[in-house]
């Protein structure tokens, strides 16, 4: 009967393909399977069949031993171990061979034709089957591309696949290209058939405007009619038997009803996954009813492991979840099972012939570099650099193009390269070294490389060293030997862009045009090599980017980025740096980019340099003086004239006045504005090309003469306005110019420091304009005055703050809260008038109205035995909020009316009806929905309805959280303040009220002015400023506008204006390195860097040691360890020496002395110490080093100072 099963199912074929499908292989009965089972399948982790089948009694196959004169292949398979690595490969999976490349170049042509090589060809465990010979990266079954030729790995997606527009074939979960056209969709279509109409159809053109928009507003009616949430589509497995797939509704109706996707095509990756029926852990058939969840996104992090771990993921959670001991006849504990290794966190065990392999068969990679298991398996090389455990890898894997050993001796060794040791048929002798170990024979140990390898230029051995020493060396008649190196390289390697001589002696006088850089231009191309050395990067007026050629290859880095020794140094990674340090796109690297700029820069300053400059020919100052006289002598007859008139007591007043004001002005206030002018002129309205002395120092070619040099210029006008000075040119001996040259290079050094405070001043205004204007003066009083107008705390009855019972919840919400959220009558009984949505100060009025939400928690099962009570209220969380709707009283059904805001309070209200935001309180975070009660009405109207919920006991034991949030404006102080008045309720009993208050203002218009990280902050709090103040308008106030993510918001503006002001602000420590005391700190935290930092992480650990122990020991009897936090803080308290010993020894009269006392003596005696002997250590070691060059240039600038001052004070 099974024979005929198979013949039937064997005739089922598709020839197109190129795969066997069939839906029985070996009397293996596949039920339920999208994909048609074939034998690739069988046992390869992925469980193709419903029942589990095909993954069945594999552990016989993993198991499965050998003889001792046979090689097992990774799936078992056992060959003569004479076979094994002799260039023809026997194993199915070919790990009886090399990885070469030529190994695998019959494999490419499988998705195209069969061949015998496809057909018995076998994937990793790290690769999917294609089922025809193809295999790919497993990864590549998640990215909704084709990836075999066949399309089998999106098969399960055909519809929704980015590819190409698809469809079912004959064969069920078989895809095909074609131009068959999606069925229409209808008013009449079903959820299916209108989801799939979208997900399958092409974007639509422009000209279909019309029809798009018809066809989306009839889909948005048939999804929320017709459709579930979430929606199961398509109706085959995914990836495998149990797993489905499912679309959000709301997101596709959001997307359908946005106006800017109408011609974009829908998203076609599913949002969530669930897993339920029958799989197979490590042999056991495990069947599962319950819904195993994943989204999409969560698939997508899959691809960080080594293969394919979703079974290994949902067995792991099955078997956890399991409260039964699972047993069964396979079961591998027991001690007639064959030893194995069992992977850790996971139920898996693999074969001991696995473990230290190279390959990972665990999921956690725990099999390789495993101490527990000496290797004792043939075929195995032990990686060079000495680790404990030691790291082995395969034969197979040697030469393959991947590190699998951390030092990369897999692919170049002390002695060899791998990748030119081929065990193929032109090489055998690398295939009988292999063969060494089948007879007891390590010859891999004295393999070397090939006489050939040697000086050609390519690194084969690690370091190098086969390129050293090559200056002897004879090199073929068709080969060139570089002169100097004496490394063999072939004709086509001249002039490539490559260094091939170790001195770039190939890459000299090339006819290839590029682009040299700006600097490279400064050396001489046939004598010099353009390198940026660490002494020019110090002082690039004193020296050159260009080293001699001698120097290039010489085995000794003069190049920042070891570019002289391109082919000579090594990496970390024992490889040879090439031009690792360049762009492999050919593209400019960011020095190169940097260069360019300063070339433009110097380009333009040129330009601007032929500018001639407008000035007044010198004898215009007698001009200037005469004027000055002429003013003075109106001046002494206007005071004259006026003198007459007034008399002689009013004379002499405001003779006195003016004598007063002229001294004044000549002594304070005169030198204060021609300095400001003086420093504003100097530094920000004098032109670039003034500083001729910079400019003849970027540029070693420009030595032109300044205009005042006239003994060098013909003068090419002669009239009477031209004068010339006389000219007395003296020469200077060396000495002179060198002290000259030395002084002006100070100046110019101080004059960029001079324009470096000043700047820095002036970016530290504006950041402090900006920061500090943010902050409202006024702020602290409106929140003062409402903490205590709305908290109540004055009154013990009905303070908010002692609030510890429902109860008393309720006794402050009615008696102190709705009472002061309506105004009332003034203190002489007159009415409120024309105060109409104020609160009670008449100060503070309502925008909108308060909101009161409730968030519960499901009744459920208790987590254990409970012989008290059977179900159990958890505290919150996301999976066990209740989000159904009741009837008030928390009931089904009732016959009884209620007003609507009753009704309402008892209806779940989702975050986006609501506008509302997840609130963070002390115990948990909470969801943005809920039960909403909304204060609107009179007050009497408050007060009943108020009073009425709680005889229908809206508050209960499942109340978790209850939420007040009102918003209020100021219009005396313009301040809007969002004000949150959260309860929490925990399982444990007790309600810990807190209360938060936000005010921010939206009518500052420098705020709009904003500073790089905070613009965006800055806009959008503008557009809230008029979305308001429109709303305001329009409704006069009475409408709901929740300011919480506003608050939000601005706090975190705050927080980016903190830190701007506090970086601006440390900033300023720079302006001290010219002062040789000053910078002493500086310099202390330089040379601490190196011992803080491990210094740091022991205290962290001690730290860390003692927190852990006052919580554990004493959370439950001192409430400042109640939570880590409080923990943490208390024991910084004790290293401040604030600390509360009588508490401690009422926590435990033995504990809390010995552990108090042990962290005295661990952290204060010993840690402390240390970090000040490390400071003063350093500090003595800073002032010890110290660069004179900082003290030189503030003396310098200190005689300047003097110089113009007319000061002569002298400083130590």
């Amino acid at each position: 009967m099974p024979g005929n099963l198979l013949g039937q199912q064997m005739s089922l074929t598709i020839s197109k393909n190129y795969e066997t499908i069939t839906r029985l292989v070996d009397e293996i009965i596949c039920a339920g399977a999208d994909m048609f089972l074939e034998w690739r399948h069988i046992c390869d982790g992925f469980t193709q069949c419903a029942n589990g089948a095909d993954e069945l009694n594999c552990h016989l196959l993993e198991f499965f031993r050998c003889e001792t004169d046979e090689f097992q292949c990774r799936n078992g398979m056992c060959i003569p171990i004479e076979f094994a690595f002799d260039a023809t490969p026997d194993c199915m999976d070919r790990s009886d061979e090399q990885a070469l490349d030529e190994l695998y170049i019959k494999y490419h042509h499988c998705a195209s034709q069969s061949t015998s090589e496809c057909d018995d060809r076998l994937c990793r465990k790290d690769q999917f089957s294609c089922g025809n010979g193809e295999c790919v990266p497993w990864s590549v079954i998640l990215n909704d591309q084709k990836d075999c030729g066949n399309f089998r790995d999106i098969a399960y997606i055909c519809e929704i696949s980015n590819l190409v527009f698809t469809t079912r074939g004959e064969w069920p979960s078989i895809c095909k290209q074609t131009t068959e056209l999606v069925p229409p969709l209808t008013n009449s279509s079903d959820c299916r058939q209108t989801l799939g109409y979208f997900l399958q159809m092409h974007p639509f053109q422009p000209a279909q405007t019309h029809l798009a928009q018809q066809l989306r507003d009839l889909a948005i009616i048939n999804l929320r009619t017709r459709c579930d949430d979430p929606i199961l589509y398509l109706e085959q497995n995914a990836f495998f038997p149990g797993l489905k797939m499912l679309y959000n509704r709301s997101r596709i109706e959001i997307f359908l009803s946005n106006p800017s996707n109408l011609l974009k095509p829908i998203p076609k990756t599913p949002d969530l996954y669930y897993f339920t029926g029958t799989i197979v852990c490590n042999g056991i058939p495990l069947n599962t009813s319950k819904k195993i969840w994943f989204s999409h996104q969560e698939l997508q992090e899959l691809t960080s492991y080594p293969f394919f771990p979703l079974f290994h993921l949902i067995c792991q959670k099955i078997m956890n979840e399991s409260l039964n001991n699972i047993k069964s006849e396979n079961n591998l504990d027991s001690p007639t099972s064959p030893p194995s290794y069992r992977c850790k966190n996971t139920s898996d065990r693999v074969s001991l012939r696995r473990v230290n392999d190279g390959y990972i068969d665990c999921l956690y990679g725990d099999d390789e570099r495993n101490s527990d298991y000496p290797m004792t398996q043939l075929f195995r090389y032990q990686c060079q650099t000495v680790t404990s455990p030691s790291q082995y890898v395969s034969y197979a894997k040697l030469g393959d193009g991947v590190d699998d050993c951390v030092d990369g001796s897999d692919e170049i060794s002390n002695e060899i390269r791998w990748s030119t040791f081929k065990c193929d048929v032109n090489d055998n002798y690398a295939c009988w070294v292999f063969l060494g170990d089948q007879v007891g024979e390590n010859r891999l140990k004295d393999a070397r490389l090939h006489f050939h390898r040697y000086c050609d230029s390519i690194w084969d051995v690690m370091d190098g060293r086969d390129e050293k020493n090559c200056s002897d060396w004879m090199c073929d008649p068709d080969l060139y030997k570089c002169n100097r190196t004496g490394q063999c390289i072939e004709g086509k390697y001249f002039c490539d862009g490559e260094f091939d001589c170790d001195d770039g002696e190939d890459e000299i006088n090339c006819s290839i045009p590029y682009i040299p850089w700006v600097l490279e231009m400064k050396c001489n191309k046939s004598t010099e090599f353009f390198c940026i050395t660490g002494d020019y990067v110090k002082n690039q007026h004193l020296n050159r980017p260009c080293i001699h050629r001698s120097r290039v290859g010489d085995d000794h880095i003069d190049c920042i980025g070891a570019r002289d020794e391109r082919n000579v140094a090594s990496c970390p990674d024992h490889r040879m740096v090439g031009d690792r340090f360049l762009s492999r796109q050919k593209q400019l690297s960011p020095l190169h980019q940097a260069l360019y700029k300063i070339k433009l820069h110097l380009q333009s300053q040129k330009k601007n340099n032929r500018k001639s400059s407008l000035t007044f020919p010198w004898w215009c100052i007698f001009i200037a003086y005469g004027l000055c006289a002429i003013l003075v002598g109106l001046s002494i007859l206007f005071i004259i004239a006026r003198g007459i008139e007034f008399g002689d007591e009013k004379t002499e007043q405001w003779l006195i006045s003016i004598v007063t004001g002229f001294f004044s002005s000549i002594f304070f206030s005169q030198p204060i504005k021609i300095l400001s002018l003086a420093i504003l002129f100097a530094c920000f309205c004098r032109k670039s090309n003034d500083d001729y002395e910079a400019n003849e120092f970027l540029d070693n070619n420009q030595v032109d003469l300044n205009n005042d040099e006239e003994y060098l210029h013909s003068i090419e006008k002669r009239s009477l306005f031209t004068y010339r000075p006389p000219v007395r040119a003296n020469r200077l001996n060396e000495s002179e110019v060198i002290y000259a040259r030395d002084r002006r290079l100070q100046e110019i050094y101080m004059w960029s420091i001079i324009r470096e405070i000043i700047h820095y001043l002036w970016f530290f205004s504006l950041l402090s304009i900006l920061t500090y204007t943010h902050r409202d003066l006024k702020s602290f009083n409106q929140v003062d005055h409402l903490q205590k107008y709305l908290l109540n705390s004055r009154q013990i009855n009905s303070d908010y703050t002692t609030v510890s019972t429902i109860d008393d919840y309720w006794n402050w919400l009615e008696n102190s809260f709705v009472e002061k959220i309506r105004a009332q009558q003034w203190y002489n009984n007159d009415p409120p008038r024309n105060l109409s949505g104020f609160i009670n100060d008449k100060t503070n009025r309502f925008i909108g109205w308060a909101t009161m939400r409730q968030l519960r928690v499901k009744s459920q099962l208790c987590l254990a035995n409970n012989e008290i009570i059977l179900t159990c209220q958890y505290d919150y969380s996301l999976s066990n909020e209740d989000k159904h709707s009741y009837q008030p009283g928390w009931l089904n059904e009732t016959k009884e009316t209620y007003s609507s805001s009753i009704s309402q309070s008892f209806q779940y209200k989702p975050s986006k009806d609501l506008d509302t935001y997840t609130y963070v309180g002390d115990y948990g975070s909470y969801e943005g929905g809920g039960y909403v009660y909304e204060f609107r009405g009179r007050l009497v109207d408050l007060q009943s309805n108020v009073s009425q919920l709680h005889q229908l006991e809206w508050i209960d034991d499942k109340t978790r959280a209850v939420i007040i949030q009102l918003t209020l404006y100021n219009p005396n102080v313009q301040l809007f303040t969002s004000v949150t008045f959260l309860a929490e309720f925990l399982s444990s009993s007790g309600v810990y009220p807190t209360a938060r208050f936000e005010p921010f203002n939206f009518y500052e218009v420098g705020i709009i002015v904003c500073a790089w990280t905070s613009v965006g902050i800055y806009i959008w709090r503008y557009h809230q400023c008029q979305r308001i103040g429109q709303l305001f308008k329009e409704t006069n106030g009475y409408v709901y506008i929740n300011l919480q993510f506003a608050s939000y918001v601005n706090d975190i503006l705050t927080i980016l204006l903190g830190f701007s002001c506090f970086f601006g602000t440390i900033k300023s420590i720079k302006l001290l390195r010219f002062n040789q005391r000053l910078c002493l700190f500086i310099e202390t935290l330089k040379y601490a860097k190196t011992d803080l930092i491990p210094f740091s992480m022991m205290f962290s650990i001690i730290f860390i040691a003692f927190l852990s122990l006052f919580y554990l020991l004493f959370s439950g009897k001192i409430s400042s360890c109640s939570r880590l936090l409080d923990t943490a803080r208390m024991l910084f308290e004790i290293i401040l020496m604030k600390f509360d010993a009588d508490e401690l020894i009422e926590a435990s009269a033995f504990l809390g002395p010995f552990c108090f006392s042990l962290f005295i003596i661990l952290v204060i005696f010993i840690c402390i110490s240390m970090f000040l002997s490390i400071i003063n250590d350093n500090f003595r070691l800073a002032r010890e080093n110290l660069d004179p060059n900082n003290q030189q240039i503030f003396s310098f600038m200190l005689k300047k100072f003097q110089r113009w001052t007319g000061t002569f004070i002298e400083f130590n």
